[in-house]
């Protein structure tokens, strides 16, 4: 999962995407300066620049804003 956020968080142009934790928990990532990886979390800030640490392994799905639609 760590790779597959990387590969989007790098990508030209970037494309927002949501991380899935739970049934009725997501984050939205609209661009890649409101996420930080780290070695076995992701640091996932709101626009008020509050940060939520999320682990890796309680990520149930990646989805980009494309297939929302």
């Amino acid at each position: 999962m760590k790779e597959q956020i990387e590969k989007l968080l790098h990508a030209t142009p970037f494309v927002p995407f949501v991380l899935e934790i739970a049934d009725e928990v997501a984050y939205p990532i609209a661009t890649a300066d409101h996420a930080l990886l780290g070695g076995k979390l992701i640091g996932i800030a709101d626009d008020e620049g509050l940060i939520d640490l999320v682990p890796y392994r309680h990520i149930r799905r990646l989805r980009t804003k494309l297939e929302a639609a």
